[in-house]
């Protein structure tokens, strides 16, 4: 099984405040929509994604501005460089549980 490697870095603006976190992923299904994509990793990241017409951007749910700043594919070295240092996960696992929360608020 061919593997893809990934670092994805997201920003959270919260008031005056501005958060980072940076993570790896695995498996990233360059097939699925990019928005689907950005929506799985958000409500995976904060527990909740929602887009917002009136602004024109994803926030949490409440007055946080969530969104992905980076996502970019590395190769399988740089990948096992910096495992050491940060954490990583399946985006194949995030895109599940997303799946099955649309599926849980849909019935």
């Amino acid at each position: 099984m061919i593997k893809n490697f990934f670092v994805c870095r997201t920003l959270c603006i919260d008031g005056g405040y501005e958060y980072q976190d940076i993570f790896l992923l695995t498996d990233l299904q360059v097939k699925i929509d990019e928005d689907e994509i950005d929506q799985a990793i958000l409500a995976w990241n904060y527990g909740y994604c929602e887009w917002r017409d009136s602004s024109d951007n994803y926030s949490d749910g409440g007055t946080r501005i969530i969104s992905i700043s980076q996502l970019d594919e590395i190769d399988l070295v740089l990948f096992e460089s910096l495992s050491q240092h940060l954490s990583s996960t399946s985006f194949l696992e995030i895109w599940k549980s997303y799946y099955e929360d649309l599926k849980e608020s849909a019935s």
